[in-house]
């Protein structure tokens, strides 16, 4: 999927153990959108010339879950 310069990084996984002996998934994922490809184009001026919002939103995720055995 991609709008405007919209980026999408493939997630990574990995399993790890815990303290307590069970295992853990991680789920990492980075991307970029760009806010006015998806018709997000309204902004406030600041004083000296810049804008409140960027048009480049930066996303970042990182999750982890417990595996159910």
């Amino acid at each position: 999927m991609s709008r405007g310069n919209s980026s999408y990084a493939t997630p990574e996984e990995r399993k790890v153990a815990d303290s307590g002996g069970g295992q853990r998934a991680i789920f990492t994922a980075d991307g970029t959108l760009d806010r006015e490809g998806w018709g997000l184009t309204r902004n406030v001026p600041l004083d000296g010339g810049a804008v409140l919002v960027s048009t480049e939103i930066r996303i970042g995720i990182d999750l982890e879950a417990v595996l159910q055995p």
